[in-house]
């Protein structure tokens, strides 16, 4: 098994494999367990990942699993809707919650389960530019969208490996705190 650089690894009597102290979890790991570890964590998604949160961008975990270090946001595969921002396990398309989903539905008929006009802020047509892991950009366009975050969360959430984004025309500035 491939050993990772900086870290001090030791051996336990009657154990034929190597050990080192994970900082993250508090724990002894083998190299071979760390390995299974974080490939486990990169297969799961949603709620059955979070036993694996940080093995999931572990550098060390990677190089024992013969890997390349993937970077790639903390929403990635997280039950959170781009739109709304809440924390929902069940999503449509995998880009909204059902609540928002249901919205833009009544959005796209202009009428409510009552018959009336629906009171929300108007969906449109968006774009951003995205670029992963400094490859080609690649256009990401909404037809229905609540604001250009909605698309960047939800690109944040779909995509592994490290985003860039770029924005069409001129858009107003938006503060990182804003995203999250």
């Amino acid at each position: 098994m491939p050993k990772a650089k900086g870290v001090q690894y030791f051996s336990i009597d009657e154990a034929s494999a190597s050990f080192f102290r994970c900082q993250p979890y508090k724990m002894t790991l083998s190299i071979e367990g760390c390995g299974k570890r974080w490939t486990k964590a990169q297969a799961l998604s949603g709620q059955r990942a979070e036993a694996f949160e940080k093995c999931r961008g572990c550098p060390i975990g990677a190089q024992h699993a013969g890997h390349a270090i993937v970077l790639y946001s903390t929403l990635y595969q997280s039950p959170i809707c781009p739109r709304c921002g809440k924390s929902n396990l069940r999503m449509i398309d995998g880009t909204r919650c059902v609540n928002c989903y249901n919205r833009e539905i009544e959005f796209k008929r202009g009428r409510n389960s009552k018959g009336t006009a629906p009171r929300m802020k108007p969906l449109q047509r968006r774009s951003i530019r995205v670029a992963i892991d400094n490859g080609p950009v690649k256009v990401i366009t909404s037809q229905h969208s609540a604001d250009t975050v909605e698309l960047m969360l939800g690109a944040m959430r779909r995509t592994r490996g490290q985003v860039l984004f770029g924005l069409y025309g001129r858009a107003p500035a938006l503060r990182q705190g804003r995203l999250f």
